[in-house]
């Protein structure tokens, strides 16, 4: 039995938080941030005339990933007190732990969290409403997110020396272009046989950081696999068993590659010494469909690219 950490409070009605007519009334109530089968936060909400308040249970250290995944939960857990609430942009804004967040109600029962100084680098936490049924506590022990299955150690070890070479291949005056094309040519084999044998080797498989490596080699590759290889990624993508941002940068590459417009705005290339995006299919709904995908806004990645163009014009 995993220790575990209870939230002491009476449930009632969960919606029983709320002061009549406060703005903040739909945010009242309990609210649960769910990972691995358990709870890795609850948030208790009360709506007192204009004010949010309440408390947040979490665990004292708490690390994640651009995509959202929790990488590190500790043990020992905190309660920390939630202040400084308002109404902004049609959600309610408060602070917590130093940082402050923006939560957005989807409906009666479901919501998002995330910190503002993050927002649309990393996707929000998922909020579900508790209720009678649900077990107000936090679990003292987690699972390693992503856990390879031991089974997969030789397939997990063949990605991580290919992604090894290639990473090598590109350090800093190493880099080579007959290097690289012979490396491509020697990867392809063995990305093709586990394509065959796996599919997309999904999360669950062979955990976060082999299922990223393999999109990278896979990047690296000619036109023919990654058009064998983008349906099963976006499947994996949906299923949670890949990275979202992955998919959308080979989708994107693929559609360039093929010489039609990109979607989400991830493909760029250098003239005269400038970074230029590709051709994008709908330019007037780019921003907002980069804003789902948390890409950022075009113009950083643009001008993160600046650097490079303007050294390749002068070689």
């Amino acid at each position: 039995m995993l220790p575990k950490y209870v939230l002491a409070l009476a449930l009632g009605p969960v919606a029983g938080f709320a002061a009549s007519g406060s703005v903040f009334a739909g945010y009242a109530g309990t609210w649960l941030v769910k990972f691995a089968g358990g709870n890795a936060m609850i948030y208790e909400l009360r709506a007192e005339g204009s004010d949010l308040g309440g408390s947040v249970l979490q665990p004292k250290d708490l690390s994640y990933d651009s995509d959202g995944y929790f990488t590190g939960i500790s043990a020992e857990h905190e309660e920390v007190p939630v202040t400084d609430a308002a109404m902004a942009k049609h959600c309610a804004e408060f602070t917590f732990d130093g940082d402050r967040y923006r939560m957005k109600l989807l409906d009666a029962d479901h919501a998002t969290v995330v910190d503002i100084a993050l927002e649309g680098q990393v996707p929000p936490w998922k909020l579900v409403r508790a209720t009678a049924r649900d077990e107000l506590v936090l679990s003292g022990a987690w699972p390693r997110p992503g856990e390879p299955a031991p089974a997969t150690a030789e397939l997990i070890r063949e990605i991580e020396e290919m992604a090894s070479r290639l990473e090598a291949a590109r350090a800093p005056g190493k880099f080579s272009v007959e290097e690289m094309e012979a490396m491509d040519r020697a990867n392809l084999a063995g990305l093709e046989q586990i394509h065959q044998r796996y599919g997309w080797p999904a999360v669950s498989l062979v955990g976060k950081e082999a299922a990223h490596q393999y999109f990278v080699l896979v990047e690296q590759q000619d036109l023919d696999l990654q058009r064998a290889v983008l349906g099963d990624l976006k499947r994996a993508a949906r299923q949670g068993e890949a990275s979202g941002r992955d998919y959308v940068h080979l989708a994107d590459l693929v559609s360039v590659r093929e010489g039609k417009p990109q979607h989400w705005g991830t493909q760029a290339h250098c003239e005269n010494g400038q970074a230029v995006l590709d051709p994008v299919d709908d330019p007037d709904g780019l921003a907002g469909r980069r804003e789902v995908n948390f890409l950022g806004p075009v113009a950083q990645q643009i001008k993160a690219l600046e650097p490079y163009c303007s050294t390749a014009a002068r070689k």
